[in-house]
């Protein structure tokens, strides 16, 4: 592709040994230029260069060049194949698409399509890094679109594609680039010769992986040879949910250590590649891909593939779908469960999502899932809209933190997130922990309770949980001291609400939804102000209790005392106020 006025150097170039070369220009009327033969020791033929221009636009430029020896003028060499200068004129580059999409797997059938303008009267496909043309095409109608068929794509045909479209105005501007990458299913090998790989920067082995496989070269590692058809895997590190216009972060990890990881949408409107990294801890090679200020056109089905530098065209596998959804900003329903967070293993587990809002279905997603649970919304005599999800019994994999969101059916977006449920099971770790409170299980409201959960046992986490509570169980995180795991769950200005039976249990980081055996139950009792006690009526008074009936008993008297001194005060007063009223009676007589 050249541009129009520009000056074009064209090689001839033959193994075998001329005096001369001829260079014609085809068409109406044909041209001839003819130079005399140059060995080139670096490419190790005999060459000639024609210096050709200015090109225009107005007229193809077509070429052939021929050899003879000076001895025989009249008897020229076969012609070589043709060149076609593509000079650019005046019409608009044309659109390129590829079907099923530019991302195929090997063996299958696709279609490259060219569109030009409505004048235009050929299309040419171009290969990058080819010497020729791929293929031309008559536009076909309607549309003006040239086709150009692969019944079976295989690794050659990996690559970056433009087209270009004539009429009698000349050459149209190169199309966008096309880029066809090919998805593998087993071990490709290398199949460029010994000194063509001798100067690429070879990627770190991993042990063991490719043991088996027999390099092309002798001085070449057999991990050169690309391993394709170990799949990556896709993954959100928060939720595949995310608001509008907020962040999420993908992470694509993969055993097999592909130097670049690459991330696709099924639309192909996002696509994204990262040098990967390896993670000591999980032994895998990741890549995050952050998209910041998610909009709707985030939302569908995302993949990602991984590949070599040396071979940027040919793709692994691809990773299992990831699908990511968009949340809005109506109103959020509520997850609630009525059998509580921590349930002992082999229990029927039921989460419940609800909404004043008459969503037509909900949705249930668990933190680091892959799949969604759908339901149709029902109608309560409350008047809310419900979704009631069974999960079955309660075991390990069910464990986890749930969200749910509402929907209408005529809308792809989503409500607000719910606030986040944990789901915890209990006898997974094979202690218990032991728990008791400071000052003493009875206290007065208003004072301040301390209740201490201990261990002897590894506990990363202590979790603190209310019989009959309807708020969460709370966490702290454990202090390793005096040869023991514990951690202080202080209450101030306490009152009756938090009277009644406490139990707590341990967990791990690894596995932070698995609990201990629960600690034996402490009974927690706030006494109430006023001579008031929650304790029940059939139970004998304690000594704090009779202290405080002493003290009221105190207090009423001094108060007796000080009204009957207030009563004899206004007497008086009142006595001496009518004794002047009647002197001045008197003096008036």
């Amino acid at each position: 592709m050249v541009t129009e006025g520009e000056n074009v150097t064209l090689q001839c170039a033959s193994w075998q040994q001329y005096d001369r070369f001829i260079l014609m220009k085809e068409g109406p009327q044909r041209l001839f230029w003819t130079l005399d033969s140059q060995y080139n020791f670096y490419t190790r033929q005999f060459q000639a260069l024609f210096s050709v221009g200015p090109v225009t636009s107005n007229q193809r430029w077509t070429f052939r060049c021929y050899s003879f020896n000076k001895y025989r003028p009249q008897l020229w060499s076969e012609p070589s194949e043709p060149l076609e200068l593509l000079v650019s004129g005046t019409l608009h580059k044309p659109t390129m698409k590829a079907e099923p999409g530019s991302v195929v797997t090997s063996g299958s059938h696709m279609t490259i399509w060219c569109q030009g303008n409505l004048d235009a009267e050929i299309c040419v496909l171009h290969k990058e890094g080819s010497q020729k043309p791929w293929g031309t095409q008559t536009p076909e109608n309607p549309g003006n679109k040239a086709k150009f068929s692969i019944p079976s794509v295989t690794q050659q045909h990996g690559g970056q594609y433009r087209c270009y479209c004539y009429s009698s105005a000349g050459w149209s501007e190169p199309s966008d680039t096309l880029e066809l990458v090919l998805t593998g299913e087993g071990t490709v090998r290398v199949s460029a010769p010994c000194s063509a790989l001798r100067n690429i920067a070879l990627p770190q082995p991993s042990p063991g992986k490719h043991g088996g496989c027999v390099s092309p070269c002798n001085r070449l590692p057999p991990f050169l040879l690309g391993i394709y058809n170990i799949k990556p895997r896709l993954s959100s590190l928060s939720s595949p949910v995310v608001t509008s216009g907020g962040n999420i972060t993908l992470q694509c990890v993969s055993w097999e250590g592909y130097e670049k990881l690459v991330l696709t949408k099924e639309d192909q409107k996002f696509l994204s590649s990262q040098n990967t990294q390896y993670i000591h801890s999980i032994r895998q090679w990741q890549a995050l891909f952050s998209i910041d200020h998610v909009t709707t056109d985030h939302r569908g089905t995302f993949r990602c593939y991984g590949y070599y530098n040396h071979t940027p065209q040919l793709w692994s596998v691809p990773s299992e779908p990831l699908e990511i959804h968009i949340s809005g900003l109506s109103k959020k329903p509520s997850l609630l469960t009525h059998q509580g967070q921590i349930l002992d293993p082999g229990k029927t587990l039921t989460l419940q999502c609800c909404s004043d809002i008459n969503y037509d279905r909900f949705v249930l997603y668990k933190l680091g899932g892959a799949d969604f649970t759908q339901y149709g919304g029902q109608w309560t005599q409350a008047g809310l809209s419900m979704a009631s999800f069974i999960l079955g019994p309660v075991r390990s994999s069910i464990t986890g933190q749930y969200r749910c969101y509402g929907a209408h059916n005529l809308s792809s977006e989503w409500s607000a997130s719910s606030d986040p449920l944990d789901i915890l099971i209990t006898g997974q770790l094979p202690f218990s922990p032991s728990l008791s409170v400071k000052p003493n299980s009875t206290v007065h409201s208003g004072d301040n309770v301390t209740l201490l959960c201990q261990s002897t046992d590894q506990v990363d986490t202590f979790i603190l949980s209310k019989e009959g509570a309807a708020h969460q169980p709370q966490p702290l995180k454990s202090k390793f001291q005096v040869q023991e795991f514990q951690a202080e769950f202080s209450m101030s200005a306490v009152t009756s609400d938090i009277s009644g039976t406490y139990r707590c249990y341990g967990s791990q980081d690894s596995s932070p939804y698995l609990l201990s055996h629960a600690s034996a139950p402490v009974e927690l009792t706030v006494l109430g102000s006023f001579g008031t006690s929650s304790l029940p009526p059939s139970r004998p008074m304690s000594t704090a209790a009779s202290e405080i009936q002493d003290h009221t008993v105190e207090n009423l008297i001094r108060m007796g005392f000080a009204a009957m001194i207030l009563t004899v005060l206004g007497i008086l007063v009142f006595e001496a106020w009518g004794s002047q009223r009647r002197a001045q009676r008197a003096a008036e007589k």
